[in-house]
């Protein structure tokens, strides 16, 4: 149970403005403000969409955020690549449970129907984990594309809970 909610949340609350261009992280280095402003970008438009995802994260300066699909040792990982080309990612993750992603893994091909398009299944021998992920190019930094990107994760995370949520 999260006991703060951070600043911008509260202004929120209470109805304040708050003028995103000139959000800063107090003694952050610009690229760890750059991800708080997109990881804001992407929950202020995903609580404003109508989506199966009822609760999206609370911006963070990380490179990840991860979206809870109220099923234990799953969630929605969304992710930031800064290094070119930059990227965002959106994956399934499944914690420690092989044979849950083998059974997800033969539903493959409907799995990736229902999403509209081809996956990364990963499967590393010695992780515990896996991650089906689906990668989108493009630079989150720039407010040209920011946007776009934001969208694109919004839209891509709600049809992975409604996909893998119906396949488990």
């Amino acid at each position: 149970m999260q006991q703060f909610i951070s600043a911008e949340e509260l202004a929120r609350l209470t109805g304040l403005d708050i003028d995103r261009d000139r959000l800063q992280v107090p003694g952050a280095r610009p690229l760890l403000a750059q991800r708080q402003r997109f990881f804001q970008r992407v929950r202020d438009l995903g609580e404003a969409s109508e989506t199966t995802i009822k609760s999206w994260p609370t911006a963070s300066t990380d490179y990840a955020v991860n979206i809870s699909l109220g099923i234990p040792g799953t969630a929605i990982l969304l992710s930031l690549y800064s290094r070119e080309p930059a990227a965002v990612f959106c994956a399934f993750y499944l914690r420690d449970d092989k044979a849950t992603y083998q059974r997800l893994l033969s539903h493959r091909d409907e799995i990736e129907r229902a999403v509209g398009a081809e996956l990364d299944w990963q499967d590393s021998p010695g992780v515990k984990a896996n991650q089906v992920a689906l990668r989108r190019d493009g630079d989150w930094r720039d407010d040209e594309y920011a946007a776009e990107l934001a969208l694109w994760l919004v839209q891509t995370a709600d049809k992975f809970a409604h996909v893998f949520r119906s396949h488990l």
